[in-house]
């Protein structure tokens, strides 16, 4: 059975509708996705699952986090990379679950970034890149930029990216840059010097998420070769 591949800006807006706690919006919007039959959406039934507990706090499990993410076009991410992440590799920037065994959107929100930015970068460099603008876990009314948006913000660049790329033009990094001020100025307010750091881990960000696109090309080009040469053997 084939996974549905998720783009990031479609996960973020639905992380947004979820912490927003509009819940029948969300199951809404994914239903209205057109799939064949060999296709699954797992966030369809976690989001389900989700309502059916009516607890009042929505959040995912550690396995439900590796399940959403391991749907996102070029990435894999597995329960036991998470478990790690959170117990040891970022545990700061996690911090406890938030609910209960459950973490919060925001929670899930840095581990769907540490799995891009873990592509180009290790984790000390990952730490100290994301402590500029996420500060204390149990409290992210002091983030520069909540987990959310700065999420929505790459991934909306990055599919503009892949729009220009597909009518034969290559954005550079100015491109990107200025893309990232954009997002920006429209969405957040911030001073001089926030502004400076957000929008350099955007673009860090987008160019992390085109290694990966790049990672599953170069991977599809070798399995393709290898199969045809076998064949012939």
């Amino acid at each position: 059975m084939e996974i549905y591949r998720c783009k990031r800006l479609f996960l973020a807006e639905l992380l947004q509708l979820i912490r927003e706690g509009t819940i029948d919006k969300c199951i809404s919007t994914v239903e209205q996705i057109t799939t064949t039959d060999n296709n699954t959406i797992d966030i369809y039934f976690i989001l389900q699952k989700m309502k059916r507990t009516k607890s009042g706090t929505n959040g995912f499990s550690l396995n439900e986090i590796a399940t959403i993410g391991n749907q996102i076009e070029y990435a894999n991410v597995t329960s036991t990379a998470i478990q790690n992440w959170v117990k040891r590799d970022i545990k700061e920037l996690i911090g406890s679950p938030s609910q209960g065994k459950k973490y919060s959107i925001d929670q899930a929100t840095i581990l769907f970034i540490v799995e891009d930015l873990k592509m180009v970068l290790d984790f000390d460099s990952i730490r100290k890149m994301l402590t500029l603008i996420f500060n204390n876990p149990a409290d992210r009314t002091d983030d520069i930029i909540d987990p959310v948006t700065f999420y929505k913000g790459y991934a909306s660049i990055f599919e503009k990216l892949i729009s220009i790329s597909e009518l034969q033009k290559m954005p550079n990094e100015q491109w990107i840059e200025s893309e990232a001020e954009l997002f920006l100025d429209t969405t957040v307010v911030l001073n001089a010097n926030e502004k400076g750091i957000v929008k350099n881990l955007l673009v860090l960000a987008v160019l992390a998420v085109q290694s990966s696109l790049y990672k599953v090309k170069s991977a599809s080009y070798l399995f393709t070769t290898l199969q045809k040469h076998n064949n012939r053997l």
